[in-house]
């Protein structure tokens, strides 16, 4: 048990060599905790609002996510998890983000969207948008047209991106 925020925990990641676990909270604070003890290791400090949908480099060199606060969600925030400073942003299409994966280089990070006419949605249509982590670059959508993505993951070797469906009745 890892105690330490002070509201829900809203996201989680794991770093590749498994001794390290970062945690998101609806406290605004993003925390990296030893995996094999309950001790904090170094909180760091997120931008307004909740951190959610947490990413981590495959080198450790940063984390990433976003914030839920009231009104439309920010950019894609990266943080150096060592002094806890931004390093950079990136815009993303608006609407309500649903789900975040890094591909296993760190050099592409999907995200998944609800758009205009559903509840909670706006602005771009749907859909689960690749862009290049270092600048931000569009590098395409992916079918406008599914229903709801809610979870997103990369396979290992990154030729596949996974994308759970909400069961639409």
């Amino acid at each position: 048990q890892l105690l330490g925020h002070n509201e829900a925990v809203s996201g989680l990641a794991v770093n590749d060599t498994g001794d390290r676990i970062i945690s998101a909270s609806g406290d605004r604070t993003i925390r990296i905790w030893p995996a094999n003890a309950a001790e904090e290791d170094s909180p760091v400090r997120t931008l307004e609002g909740q951190a959610k949908h947490l990413a981590l480099a495959p080198d450790g060199s940063w984390i990433a996510g976003w914030g839920n606060a009231v009104g439309p969600p920010g950019p894609l925030v990266f943080w150096d998890p060592r002094s806890g400073q931004r390093l950079r942003e990136i815009a993303l299409p608006a609407g309500r983000r649903q789900a975040l994966a890094l591909s296993p280089l760190g050099d592409v990070v999907a995200v998944s969207t609800r758009g205009p006419g559903e509840a909670g949605g706006g602005g771009e249509a749907p859909g689960v948008w690749l862009l290049e982590t270092a600048t931000g670059r569009r590098l395409g959508v992916l079918s406008e047209r599914l229903p709801e993505v809610c979870a997103l993951s990369f396979r290992p070797d990154g030729a596949y991106l996974c994308a759970g469906l909400l069961a639409l009745e």
